[in-house]
């Protein structure tokens, strides 16, 4: 293990713990690979010694004896593994006409370090208007029923997911999760489990409308038609299409907006109609004209929402 001394020396045979692992210093090489007995502040070293290798990241500490090391050793790794419980409260009241999904994560791995790594990666869906993000536990070890359990209580207007990162999930919890209907997903790249559970979400979101606006007219007169009042107009921008929605300007405020329902240009029936030509279009349910009034003509698409810009 590569380690930074920070204050004191690092000696050969000083006892170190690192997290949960213990080290008795048995060889230390600087980048050149020479070895050395002591090791001054602000110096990386390699060290030998470690009974298990630490997380990277794990702060260490030099203890008199092997029995104080140990005991800090075991502390830690019981809060390590000790689930960090946060409950659903978090997450607020719901509007059932609100387009944002409330999720709350379990997240199981294979080590704490793991956990910091996965919540870096959700960082940017914290940011997002649509969804509203609580971590629900956290825990190093397998998905085990009592994930499952928890996962159950979660409240109707909630979606509640378990994601595994480099971890087991037991065969009685897979059981568990199909009879309570809970949500199990377990991934070997941390890449894969963000960019999965991110288009889970965006297939719970409703199609939102885009408008692109596509031409601009001016209303020269207005007719009485077989649908109401006609507006009577030149394409001074771009073209007008049948289908497509209209908004009525009136002194720069809109006074309508509708799609249009039947599109002429002397007495034939058109789909569009181009710049710098004149027409006759009547709009679904609004025929309030008046001279001089501006129509712009957009088209109109629904897109699934995106919770992150995909650059």
């Amino acid at each position: 293990a590569t380690l930074l001394v920070q204050r004191g020396r690092l000696r050969i045979g000083d006892i170190a713990v690192a997290g949960s692992k213990v080290c008795r210093v048995r060889s230390m090489e600087n980048e050149a690979g020479q070895s050395l007995k002591e090791v001054p502040p602000s110096m990386a070293v390699q060290v030998a010694g470690f009974d298990k290798p630490p997380e990277a990241g794990d702060q260490f500490e030099v203890l008199p004896t092997v029995q104080e090391a140990r005991e800090v050793a075991e502390r830690r790794a019981k809060e390590a593994f000790k689930p960090a419980l946060l409950g659903f409260s978090g997450l607020g009241p719901m509007d059932e006409n609100s387009q944002v999904v409330r999720l709350a994560l379990i997240l199981k791995t294979d080590a704490q370090g793991s956990i910091a790594a996965v919540k870096h990666m959700f960082g940017s869906v914290k940011d997002s208007k649509y969804i509203n993000l609580r971590w629900l536990m956290e825990a190093p070890g397998p998905i085990t029923d009592s994930d499952v359990e928890l996962a159950s209580t979660c409240p109707k207007d909630q979606r509640v997911m378990i994601v595994g990162f480099n971890t087991q999930v037991m065969p009685s919890a897979e059981r568990k999760a199909k009879q309570c209907s809970v949500e199990i997903r377990a991934f070997a790249v941390i890449y894969e489990l963000f960019e999965t559970v991110v288009a889970a979400l965006e297939n719970d979101l409703k199609p939102e409308e885009k408008m692109i606006e596509r031409g601009e007219a001016k209303v020269l007169a207005v007719f009485g038609g077989r649908y109401g009042n006609v507006a009577g107009v030149k394409v001074t921008l771009g073209r007008l299409a049948r289908g497509n929605r209209v908004k009525v300007y009136r002194k720069d405020k809109v006074v309508a907006e509708a799609p249009i329902i039947t599109l002429r240009r002397g007495k034939e029936d058109v789909l569009d109609v181009d710049e710098d030509n004149e027409c006759g279009f009547s709009l679904d349910g609004w025929d309030s004209w008046e001279v001089g009034d501006t129509v712009r003509c957009f088209e109109v698409s629904e897109v699934r929402p995106q919770i992150v810009n995909k650059k």
